[in-house]
């Protein structure tokens, strides 16, 4: 909240200490989180933003680059953030939210995906209806039978 206020340097320092809370997990228990659990990466890319909003750039890139590591991240983008803020904020919220994403611009966060970028998403074979997700960067593999697959079907 502190960012969100633009008491950058505090928030820092509360960002940190919630960086070193997790120093105490070991990796294979930072490795058994939920999929879904990407709280540290969200500090850490939390924090990279109050440093670059300071004027610590350095450790900005440093921080992002952190957080950026994991695989959990291999899709954040400005664009990611900026559509994850709920259209229920108030006006006033909006801008706190789009000063925070200036903060990981300034850090060094992508704005969006590099199209030809391979993030190992397998080819299901037909096409997902789906925003902002990885793309497969090959066609599905046809199995060698596929002519007498497709006869005994059509």
């Amino acid at each position: 909240m502190l960012i969100m206020l633009g008491r950058d340097n505090e928030a820092i320092d509360w960002l940190e200490e919630g960086i070193r809370a997790y120093k105490g997990l070991t990796p294979t228990q930072i490795a058994e989180r939920e999929t879904w659990d990407t709280v540290i990466e969200d500090t850490k890319a939390t924090l990279a933003a109050a440093y670059a909003l300071a004027g610590r750039l350095d450790d900005a890139h440093m921080m992002l680059a952190s957080a950026m590591s994991s695989d959990r991240m291999m899709d954040f983008t400005v664009r990611v953030f900026l559509n994850s803020i709920p259209v229920y904020f108030d006006e006033h919220r909006h801008q706190q939210e789009k000063r925070i994403a200036e903060g990981l611009r300034r850090a060094g966060l992508r704005d969006h995906l590099d199209e030809r970028a391979d993030f190992h998403a397998a080819s299901a074979g037909y096409l997902r209806d789906a925003v902002n997700t990885p793309t497969p960067t090959a066609p599905p593999s046809i199995p060698s039978n596929w002519w007498s697959c497709f006869r005994a079907n059509h």
